[in-house]
Protein backbone atom coordinates (compact mmCIF):
# COMPACT_ATOMS: atom_id res chain seq x y z
CA UNK A 1 0.00 0.00 0.00
CA UNK A 2 1.21 3.25 -0.66
CA UNK A 3 1.89 6.02 1.68
CA UNK A 4 -0.95 8.34 0.73
CA UNK A 5 -3.71 5.22 0.77
CA UNK A 6 -2.12 4.70 4.15
CA UNK A 7 -2.70 8.09 5.36
CA UNK A 8 -6.52 8.42 4.24
CA UNK A 9 -6.77 5.07 5.93
CA UNK A 10 -5.14 6.35 9.16
CA UNK A 11 -7.37 9.67 8.41
CA UNK A 12 -10.84 7.52 8.50
CA UNK A 13 -9.66 5.17 11.33
CA UNK A 14 -9.38 8.28 13.37
CA UNK A 15 -12.47 9.42 12.45
CA UNK A 16 -14.31 6.60 12.99
CA UNK A 17 -13.05 6.21 16.46
CA UNK A 18 -14.04 10.21 17.21
CA UNK A 19 -17.42 9.46 16.12
CA UNK A 20 -17.88 5.91 17.85
CA UNK A 21 -16.67 8.25 20.87
CA UNK A 22 -19.23 11.04 20.88
CA UNK A 23 -21.99 8.19 20.52
CA UNK A 24 -20.96 6.66 23.96
CA UNK A 25 -18.91 3.31 22.62
CA UNK A 26 -16.27 2.24 24.45
CA UNK A 27 -12.76 3.64 24.29
CA UNK A 28 -10.96 0.36 23.95
CA UNK A 29 -13.64 -2.20 22.82
CA UNK A 30 -14.19 -5.29 25.37
CA UNK A 31 -13.80 -2.84 28.21
CA UNK A 32 -16.63 -2.02 30.40
CA UNK A 33 -16.94 2.00 30.57
CA UNK A 34 -18.71 4.00 33.40
CA UNK A 35 -21.77 4.90 31.80
CA UNK A 36 -25.11 6.67 33.95
CA UNK A 37 -28.49 4.21 34.49
CA UNK A 38 -30.33 3.62 31.74
CA UNK A 39 -33.62 6.23 31.69
CA UNK A 40 -36.95 4.68 31.80
CA UNK A 41 -38.82 5.28 28.24
CA UNK A 42 -41.53 8.45 28.13
CA UNK A 43 -44.59 6.67 27.41
CA UNK A 44 -47.23 8.11 25.14
CA UNK A 45 -50.79 8.63 24.86
CA UNK A 46 -52.29 9.50 21.40
CA UNK A 47 -55.03 11.11 19.54
CA UNK A 48 -56.19 11.82 16.50
CA UNK A 49 -58.33 14.42 14.32
CA UNK A 50 -60.16 12.90 11.26
CA UNK A 51 -61.91 15.43 9.17
CA UNK A 52 -64.02 14.46 6.52
CA UNK A 53 -64.45 17.18 3.36
CA UNK A 54 -63.07 19.67 5.84
CA UNK A 55 -66.54 18.95 8.22
CA UNK A 56 -67.15 16.43 10.67
CA UNK A 57 -64.46 16.50 12.56
CA UNK A 58 -63.68 13.16 14.71
CA UNK A 59 -62.00 13.29 18.07
CA UNK A 60 -60.80 9.99 19.16
CA UNK A 61 -58.16 8.57 21.88
CA UNK A 62 -58.06 5.00 23.83
CA UNK A 63 -60.68 6.64 25.83
CA UNK A 64 -62.65 8.96 24.39
CA UNK A 65 -64.86 9.18 20.80
CA UNK A 66 -66.26 12.22 19.67
CA UNK A 67 -67.74 13.81 16.54
CA UNK A 68 -68.67 17.15 15.85
CA UNK A 69 -70.96 18.45 13.40
CA UNK A 70 -68.38 21.14 12.86
CA UNK A 71 -65.02 22.32 14.38
CA UNK A 72 -67.40 24.84 16.35
CA UNK A 73 -69.56 22.06 17.42
CA UNK A 74 -66.43 19.48 18.25
CA UNK A 75 -65.05 22.67 20.59
CA UNK A 76 -68.43 22.30 22.24
CA UNK A 77 -68.47 18.57 22.75
CA UNK A 78 -64.59 18.98 24.10
CA UNK A 79 -65.88 21.89 26.70
CA UNK A 80 -64.10 24.79 24.91
CA UNK A 81 -65.75 27.98 25.91
CA UNK A 82 -66.85 29.96 22.85
CA UNK A 83 -67.30 33.55 22.86
CA UNK A 84 -69.57 33.73 19.93
CA UNK A 85 -70.36 31.36 17.12
CA UNK A 86 -67.03 31.94 14.88
CA UNK A 87 -66.58 30.82 11.46
CA UNK A 88 -64.88 27.43 10.64
CA UNK A 89 -61.33 28.56 10.63
CA UNK A 90 -61.25 30.12 13.47
CA UNK A 91 -63.23 27.41 15.39
CA UNK A 92 -60.43 24.90 14.10
CA UNK A 93 -57.78 26.86 15.82
CA UNK A 94 -59.86 27.12 18.91
CA UNK A 95 -59.94 23.57 19.43
CA UNK A 96 -56.57 23.16 18.20
CA UNK A 97 -55.11 25.89 20.60
CA UNK A 98 -57.36 24.06 23.56
CA UNK A 99 -55.63 20.13 22.61
CA UNK A 100 -52.67 21.76 22.54
CA UNK A 101 -53.51 23.74 26.83
CA UNK A 102 -54.29 19.78 27.66
CA UNK A 103 -50.69 18.39 26.55
CA UNK A 104 -51.70 17.36 23.46
CA UNK A 105 -49.04 17.83 20.91
CA UNK A 106 -49.24 17.42 16.55
CA UNK A 107 -47.38 14.90 15.49
CA UNK A 108 -48.39 14.54 12.19
CA UNK A 109 -50.82 15.89 9.45
CA UNK A 110 -51.41 14.52 6.00
CA UNK A 111 -54.05 14.69 4.22
CA UNK A 112 -54.76 11.39 3.67
CA UNK A 113 -57.46 10.68 0.45
CA UNK A 114 -57.64 13.16 -1.73
CA UNK A 115 -59.95 11.61 -3.48
CA UNK A 116 -62.33 10.86 -0.85
CA UNK A 117 -61.08 14.14 1.13
CA UNK A 118 -60.33 13.52 4.33
CA UNK A 119 -57.43 14.98 6.46
CA UNK A 120 -55.77 13.19 9.56
CA UNK A 121 -53.99 14.79 12.48
CA UNK A 122 -52.13 12.84 15.38
CA UNK A 123 -51.67 14.22 18.49
CA UNK A 124 -49.42 12.77 21.50
CA UNK A 125 -48.94 13.42 25.17
CA UNK A 126 -46.59 12.14 27.80
CA UNK A 127 -49.20 9.84 29.55
CA UNK A 128 -50.25 10.94 32.69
Amino acid sequence: MNARRLGFAATLSAFALAWLFWLGYPATPGVAQDKAPAKAATKFEYGTVMVYHGKHPQWTTAKDDMEGKSWADLAKKLNVPLKDQPDELKARVIVLDHLGSQGWELASFAPVDTARSYDLYIFKRVAP
